[in-house]
C-alpha cells in the first residue's frame, strides 16, 4: 500500500477549516448511494453545508449523494458509491472529489486522491482532473492523482490503470486521447515547461491495493496469464534460435593476438640490438655502439606499444565465442 500522502491530510483539514461546523443529517434520497463505507470519518459538502460520518454512525442504504456535492475522505477511510445507472466508484482514503460535474453519470471531477470505477456495456463514466479526462467506456478502472516523490511538477500526476474493457485518456482539451485496453496503464505528468506520458501495464502494487479495498463481493483482480497449447509435433516444440553476430568480437581477437606477437617480436628484437650495442661499447666501437643502442631503444618501443595495446583490447575470448555459436540443444 501507498504511503499515505501529506497532502491528503491538508485537504481533508481545510474541509474541516473553511466550511461551517456541525452535522447534517444523512440525506434521504439521490440518484447516487453511498453503499458502504469503512475507517475514518468522511465528508458530504452539499449546499453550503457539511455533514460528518463515521463508521460508527453509518447506516447502509441511508445516505445519498446529489449533483454538486463534494465528497472528503479522511485517513483510512473508504467510501462506496452507486449510481442510479448501476456504475461503481470506489473511493479511497485522502481522496476529494465533486460529484456528477456536467451531468449525474457522465462526470466525477476528481481533486486529489485514488478511485476505482466500474461501469456495464453502455454506461459510459467519466473523470476529469483539472485538465486532463479519463473516459470509461464499460469495465474496470482506477484513477490516480497524487503528487508524485521526487517529481520537479508541484502539480499531482495522474496515472490510470485499466483492469477490464477499455478506456481514453486525454491529457488537455486540445490533446489526442490515448487508448488503452485491459491491464494497461498510463501516467500523465506535466510541469512548467513539459508535459509527458508514461505507458506500460498494471504494477503489482495497484493490483494489491486495490485488491485490499475492494468493490462490495467484487472478485479479486488476477492479471490474466499466458495460455500454452500442447505442441502437436516435435517441430513445434524447436524454440527459434538466432545465432549472434559474432564477427566484430573475431576481428577484434585476431587484432589483439596480432598486437601480441608484433609486440613480442620487436622487444625481443629490441633488447638483441642493445645487446649489439652494448658489445660494441665494450670493443670502443662507440659511433656502432650509438647506432645500436638507438635503434633497440626504437624497435623495443615500439614493442612495448603493442603489447600495452593488446592488454588494452579485451574482447571474449574464442572459447565463448565458440560456445554462443554451438547450435541449441533440446531437452
Amino acid at each position: 500500500m501507498r504511503k499515505k500522502s501529506t497532502a491528503g491530510f491538508v485537504l481533508f483539514f481545510l474541509a474541516l477549516l473553511f466550511w461551517q461546523p456541525g452535522f447534517s443529517g444523512a440525506q434521504e434520497n439521490g440518484p447516487i448511494q453511498i453503499i458502504d463505507a469503512r475507517g475514518s470519518d468522511f465528508i458530504i459538502l452539499t449546499q453550503g453545508r457539511r455533514a460528518v460520518y463515521g463508521a460508527e454512525r453509518f447506516r447502509e442504504a441511508s445516505v445519498y449523494l446529489n449533483v454538486g456535492d463534494m465528497l472528503q475522505t479522511g485517513p483510512d477511510s473508504f467510501a462506496e458509491l452507486r449510481f442510479s445507472g448501476g456504475a461503481l466508484l470506489k473511493v479511497a482514503e485522502n481522496s476529494s472529489l465533486l460529484i456528477g460535474e456536467g451531468g449525474v453519470e457522465t462526470a466525477i471531477r476528481l481533486f486529489y486522491g485514488r478511485l476505482r470505477f466500474r461501469t456495464a456495456p453502455g454506461r459510459g463514466f467519466a473523470i476529469s482532473a483539472a485538465s486532463r479526462s479519463v473516459e470509461l467506456d464499460s469495465g474496470d478502472a482506477a484513477a490516480d492523482y497524487m503528487l508524485r516523490p521526487g517529481s520537479a511538477s508541484a502539480k499531482p500526476f495522474l496515472t490510470v490503470s485499466v483492469f477490464g474493457g477499455n478506456a481514453r485518456i486525454r491529457a488537455g482539451d486540445q490533446s489526442p486521447f490515448h487508448e488503452l485496453a485491459a491491464f494497461e496503464r498510463l501516467g500523465l505528468e506535466e510541469t512548467s515547461s513539459f508535459a509527458w506520458a508514461e505507458r506500460g501495464i498494471v504494477d503489482d502494487e495497484t493490483l494489491a491495493y486495490w485488491n485490499a479495498h475492494n468493490f462490495l463481493g467484487g472478485p479479486p483482480l488476477v492479471r490474466p496469464g499466458t495460455v500454452v497449447a500442447e505442441p502437436e509435433s516435435e517441430q513445434s516444440r524447436q524454440i527459434p534460435f538466432t545465432l549472434p553476430d559474432t564477427s566484430v568480437f573475431r576481428q577484434t581477437n585476431r587484432m589483439k593476438n596480432v598486437m601480441t606477437a608484433t609486440g613480442l617480436v620487436f622487444s625481443l628484437a629490441g633488447l638483441g640490438l642493445n645487446g649489439a650495442g652494448f658489445w660494441h661499447l665494450e670493443w670502443e666501437n662507440y659511433d656502432t655502439a650509438r647506432m645500436f643502442l638507438i635503434s633497440g631503444a626504437a624497435v623495443s618501443g615500439f614493442g612495448i606499444l603493442s603489447l600495452i595495446g593488446s592488454l588494452m583490447t579485451n574482447p571474449p575470448s574464442d572459447a565463448a565465442l565458440n560456445a554462443a555459436n554451438a547450435p541449441a540443444v533440446r531437452p
